[in-house]
């Protein structure tokens, strides 16, 4: 079976990054960074299932949005290999992976939607902001503006494959 180009596209965007390099604004003099790049890994997913959900027309109305469910994340066992792999959690952890998608999709999910404005359609800018609260106590200007900008690269991506594919 071949995959799906739009596919490897949304994996390719939580999963191939080192994440370490890519937000060391934002691990930079963070007193857990181990738990800071669990956050940033399941923002990642969360915003690859999200962008997915939307583009393939999911419902866009803040009415409707709020009344489905939250943004279904991809099987544990493949996130927790993923993971694994990349460092970000370690052999066993894979109950803390799952009660942290189970705590920030509804809650990343509650924030886009209840933020939607014609400056942030999908409210991205809130969901990052949600990030940002999670990640640090007094997050720095360079560490806000890495996430702001990670978030918005990473769904024009993923929005771009799409197109394409």
């Amino acid at each position: 079976m071949h995959a799906n180009p739009l596919h490897l596209a949304i994996e390719a965007s939580y999963r191939w990054i080192d994440y370490r390099q890519a937000y060391a604004a934002v691990l930079e003099g963070h007193a857990n960074p181990q738990s800071c790049l669990l956050e940033l890994f399941v923002f990642r997913v969360w915003l690859s299932q999200f962008a997915l959900h939307h583009l393939q027309g999911g419902r866009a109305d803040e009415e409707e949005a709020s009344h489905s469910k939250s943004t279904p994340p991809p099987p544990l066992w493949l996130l927790s290999k993923q993971a694994q792999e990349a460092g970000i959690i370690g052999d066993g952890q894979a109950d803390l992976l799952a009660t942290l998608l189970q705590r920030r999709f509804p809650h990343y999910d509650r924030a886009a939607s209840a933020s939607r404005s014609v400056e942030d359609p999908l409210g991205l800018l809130a969901a990052t902001s949600v990030l940002i609260s999670q990640s640090s106590r007094r997050p720095t200007e360079a560490a806000t503006s890495c996430l702001l900008r990670r978030t918005l690269g990473q769904y024009s991506g993923i929005k771009h494959a799409y197109q394409l594919g």
